[in-house]
Parts: structure tokens; C-alpha cells; sequence
């Protein structure tokens, strides 16, 4: 695969961007744990100290990017019905992996490599995680993965928050993902780079943590 062939090129383009980048910050977690309502209140946050946080989110709905697309052939049945279209989970999560590699290469990347904070919701590990729960078999799954994998790796991840509720009535189906999360997390993530915040009943109390954490990974940079 050419994309192989010019590791060099790309590991001197990382080796540069390393000494100017800014932060990346993956937020991860089974759908209804209250992820995406952190994120915008720690945003808040940072605002009211003049520190301005880049949100991204996959698939994405952005005008002219796959992910508008691929939100659509997901979420709205109406697009499904209107043209008769039936995937296996595994095409369905090879459009996920295609639609991430669209925003990472045109907007996540560069904005990285100009000193931007990015808060990102959700990451190759959905897929995983997901793609597992609807029966992927995971030999397929992570060598779908890998190419992704190739432009946004793990050690670009400066922190990983994730998401759980212990209250939450998870159902045999969520559950399933939770193990398939927590499974791929040891596997592919550096430990010290992940914090584990549970949002039970206290969604302040959550939040203030989260922030805490970023807030000390931006000031240990300065």
C-alpha cells in the first residue's frame, strides 16, 4: 500500500508538527452518559478564561464533508427508505472510518499542527467499540481501523476522557459496548493519558473534574 511506503515523509512531517502542536483532547462513552453536555459546559469554562476550544465531532454533519452524509445514512431512516439502502455493520463502519479521515485530514490536523485545543467526541475507539457490539468480527474491525489509526494515532491523543455512568439502566446492548470499551482502551491507550469520570447525579461535580484535568494539561505545556 503506497500510503506505507511514504512512512518516512509522514514521520518527519509528525516529528515537525510534534514541537508546535496543540492539544488534543478525545472525549469517549456509550451513548445518554452525558459526554457531549460536559464537553460544551468545560468549553464554557475555558471561554470565561479567554482560551478558545475547538469542538469536533464524528461522523460530523459539516457542509461539503463525507460525515453529513454519513450522519444522514445512519440516523435517518427516511434517507434509508428513499433509496432502498440495506448495509452490513461492516460497510457501514468503513463509511464511519472514511468520514473521520475526511474531517481529520482537512480540519483536525492542521488545526493541531497551528497550536489549536481540540475537544474531539469520539474517536476510531466508537468504532471499535460499536462496531463490535453489532458483530464485526474484530480482526475485520481493526484492520478497517488501521488506516485511520495511521493518520490520527493514539499518541496524538494528550488526554482521554471517558465516560460512564454507573447509574445508568445500560440495558444488554450497552453493556456490550462498555466491555468492548474498556477492552480497546487498555489495549491501545496509553493509561497515563486516561481519566475515568463518572457522571452519576452530579453533573457539575463531573464537569469541574473534567476541567481540572485539562486545565493542568494546558498549564503543564506553558
Amino acid at each position: 500500500m503506497e500510503i506505507l511506503q511514504n512512512g518516512g515523509k509522514q514521520a518527519k512531517w509528525r516529528s515537525t508538527m510534534e514541537s508546535t502542536r496543540g492539544k488534543l483532547i478525545v472525549f469517549e462513552g456509550n451513548d445518554g452518559v452525558g459526554k457531549t453536555s460536559i464537553i460544551f459546559s468545560v468549553i464554557k469554562m475555558f471561554e470565561k478564561k479567554g482560551i478558545n476550544i475547538l469542538y469536533c465531532h464524528f461522523p460530523g454533519k459539516y457542509t461539503k464533508r463525507l460525515g453529513e452524509l454519513v450522519d444522514a445514512i445512519h440516523h435517518k431512516a427516511k434517507f434509508l427508505n428513499e433509496y432502498n439502502l440495506d448495509f452490513c455493520p461492516l460497510v457501514l463502519q468503513t463509511l464511519h472510518v472514511a468520514a473521520h479521515i475526511d474531517l481529520e485530514k482537512t480540519y483536525i490536523l492542521p488545526k493541531l499542527e497551528k497550536g489549536s485545543v481540540i475537544f474531539l467526541d469520539r474517536s476510531w475507539l466508537s468504532t471499535l467499540a460499536y462496531g463490535s457490539a453489532y458483530g464485526v468480527p474484530e480482526n475485520e474491525l481493526e484492520t478497517l481501523v488501521q488506516l485511520e489509526r495511521y493518520f490520527l494515532p493514539a499518541t496524538l491523543f494528550d488526554a482521554l476522557i471517558y465516560v460512564v455512568r454507573d447509574n445508568d439502566d445500560k440495558g444488554a446492548y450497552k453493556e456490550k459496548i462498555l466491555g468492548f470499551y474498556e477492552m480497546y482502551i487498555q489495549k491501545y491507550i496509553n493509561q497515563n493519558n486516561v481519566h475515568l469520570i463518572c457522571n452519576n447525579d452530579d453533573l457539575d461535580s463531573a464537569v469541574n473534574r473534567v476541567y481540572l484535568q485539562i486545565d493542568e494539561l494546558i498549564k503543564n505545556e506553558d
